[in-house]
């Protein structure tokens, strides 16, 4: 097993199985029509390891697009998702993440793919939430990244809690399995 500081940990020394790359589980096609989330501005904690512009996603689509996904652009995707204010005010924190969604809804995305804890937990919990409160319906499955990269790597779907999802993600888990095939 690999000690030294210098050299990376390869992923076969976790697991042998792996071997360094992520079969795209639709067959290279860009089947899913995925996003991430914007985050909350440049005090998020993934925004904070990139360079100077906290703006600036590109870094973080390029490991999304690695697993075959597509990101879609949408407006104001880098604006914070409502978390950081969940603690000052409830509705704005919600009025915030629906605004979001309602932008995700308009890009016709299959799902909400994040990066940021905050993110996954705003969105994937309160989801349900704002349709209820605003009358209106969303049906977008949240998935958090190790999620999508842990199906592009082939761990079964169960493994990675889909059924846990508060959004019932099975039209999409199903284009992505016939996308298999």
């Amino acid at each position: 097993m690999n000690t030294t500081k210098k050299e990376p940990i390869r992923a076969s020394e976790i697991d042998p199985k792996f071997k360094y790359e992520i079969s795209k589980m639709h067959g290279g096609k860009k089947l899913l029509k995925c996003f991430q989330c914007g985050t909350c501005t440049s005090y998020c904690q993934v925004a904070r390891f990139s360079s100077s512009d906290h703006e600036d996603f590109s870094t973080l689509k390029k490991p999304i697009e690695a697993t075959g996904a597509t990101c879609l652009s949408y407006i104001d995707e880098t604006e914070c998702c409502g978390a950081s204010s969940v603690g000052l005010s409830d509705k704005v924190a919600l009025e915030l993440a629906r605004e979001k969604l309602n932008q995700i809804k308009i890009v016709e995305a299959q799902l909400l793919k994040t990066i940021c804890a905050f993110c996954q937990i705003m969105f994937d919990v309160s989801e349900l939430r704002i349709e209820k409160m605003f009358n209106e319906a969303y049906g977008i499955p949240i998935l958090h990244y190790p999620q999508l990269l842990g199906s592009a790597m082939g761990i079964s779907l169960e493994e990675l809690a889909f059924n846990e999802l508060r959004v019932d993600a099975s039209k999409v888990i199903k284009q992505v399995q016939e996308g298999a095939e």
